[in-house]
């Protein structure tokens, strides 16, 4: 049994998850819940586009 956890383990730190939808719906969170139990790091995409490019402009 501890072996097959193991593997499992190895498995899904070798997977990639991508958390889609719209916004305010807790996909940030999620990620931070997420990386913090399978060790690993977050890549916002929402928060790299804004450093790069800003806050967008209001659609008036």
């Amino acid at each position: 049994m501890a072996v097959e956890i193991e593997q499992r383990k190895s498995r899904a730190n070798d997977a990639l998850l991508l958390l889609i939808g719209p916004g305010g719906a807790g996909k940030s969170t999620v990620a931070a819940l997420q990386a913090s139990l399978l060790g690993r790091c977050i890549i916002d995409l929402d928060q790299r586009f804004t450093e790069r490019f800003g806050h967008g402009q209001d659609a008036s």
